[in-house]
């Protein structure tokens, strides 16, 4: 992800500029984390935090009234030891850092709007899938791929159609240039949703993890029917073509939600999901074949009502392992939380982004406390 290295005396200058302006509309919020996790996990790399560790997220917005009836804002956010306390759990080694990413600046009106920066393609916006399709894989975030600066994307909307067009702003070498033209386009009629979606090949963006350098185009249909939500789906890439279905409904408590997806290469893919939340009870089930590999998994919690919720759950992966958690959250008020979790992991992608469960736990003994402001 490209950032800047912003300095508080910067900072500073910019919130006293707005103010002295007469923009009043410049406003903060943030979260800050401390904690301590007792296990070093060096498959995650740099995403693991063993020992105490701290981070911090500054989010600053800002917008304001053109006289012409324009809008523009400007947000960005501002991270602050991000690493940790260092790699050896020293506060000296430690990023000390103001680093500001997450930039996005937008001029809009009632019905258009245009956005620069870290920000969706416009394919990646209007997509709707059927399931696991593996032959829809927009660019969904461009900064995966090292050469991408920027996304610049408009945006319109006449009554019930919407419509986008976007390009990734890439460098290569010394010449920045717009590569990757993207469009997709949203239509209500007669209670059916139609999505379109396309993107032209790249041959300036790396294919790594959601950013993708195929040509790619897709097209689906949303309706209901017999109490039921159904999407249906076709999408191909350079290389294959995917057709999918897909029905969500509930009954009561419980949300039933199924998919199946024929693949012109490889095998089909197919899933069933069951979610029951009722009171302080929340239950979710979900089976998955993937490309002939199977994936189960179940969420539960439970909240006890005195601010203290319990949560476990457990996922396993055909040939890898079981990943397992039990955790205890604790609400502190006023938007902070203190947590205590143990994780287990041995699927490949648990432990290379440390992150097990739905809620995302590091793996190891974790106590944390959290505050949103």
């Amino acid at each position: 992800m490209k950032s800047i290295l912003l300095t508080t005396t910067a900072l500073v200058a910019f919130a006293g500029a707005a103010v002295a302006d007469g923009h009043t509309g410049v406003s903060f919020s943030g979260t800050a984390n401390l904690g301590y996790n007792d296990e070093a996990n060096t498959a995650a790399g740099a995403d693991d935090y063993n020992g105490f560790y701290f981070d911090t997220t500054l989010t600053v917005k800002g917008a304001t009234e053109l006289d012409n009836g324009v809008t523009a804002s400007a947000q960005f956010n501002i991270d602050i030891q991000e690493d940790g306390l260092g790699s050896d759990n020293s506060v000296a080694d430690g990023n000390t850092n103001l680093n500001a990413d997450d930039f996005v600046m937008a001029l809009s009106t009632e019905s258009a709007t245009l956005t620069f920066g870290d920000t969706a393609t416009a394919a990646g916006k209007m997509w709707v899938s059927a399931g696991d399709m593996e032959s829809d894989g927009f660019t969904t975030a461009a900064f995966d791929a090292t050469e991408a600066d920027a996304v610049l994307r408009g945006d319109v909307t006449m009554g019930d159609v919407s419509a986008s067009v976007s390009y990734v702003i890439v460098t290569t070498g010394t010449e920045q240039e717009l590569d990757q033209l993207s469009f997709g386009v949203k239509a209500a009629v007669a209670g059916v949703t139609i999505a379109a979606a396309y993107e032209e090949e790249s041959t300036k963006l790396t294919d790594v993890d959601d950013a993708n350098n195929d040509e790619i185009f897709g097209l689906s249909v949303g309706f209901a029917a017999a109490g039921a939500n159904f999407t249906v789906a076709y999408a191909e890439d350079e290389n294959s073509n995917s057709t999918g279905v897909k029905a969500s409904m509930p009954v009561g408590p419980v949300t039933v939600t199924g998919y199946y997806v024929d693949e012109s290469v490889g095998d089909e893919n197919y899933g069933i999901n069951v979610k029951y939340s009722a009171d302080a009870l929340t239950v979710a089930v979900d089976y998955q074949d993937d490309q002939g590999t199977t994936k189960v998994g179940i969420d539960g919690s439970y909240d006890l009502g005195n601010g203290l919720t319990i949560l476990a759950g457990a996922f396993d992966q055909e040939t890898q392992g079981t990943d397992t958690y039990v955790a205890a959250a604790y609400d502190l008020g006023g938007g902070a939380e203190l947590l205590v979790s143990y994780a287990d992991a041995e699927t490949t992608d648990a432990l290379a982004d440390d992150e097990v469960g739905g809620p995302d736990y590091q793996v190891g003994t974790t106590v944390a406390v959290s505050f949103k402001f």
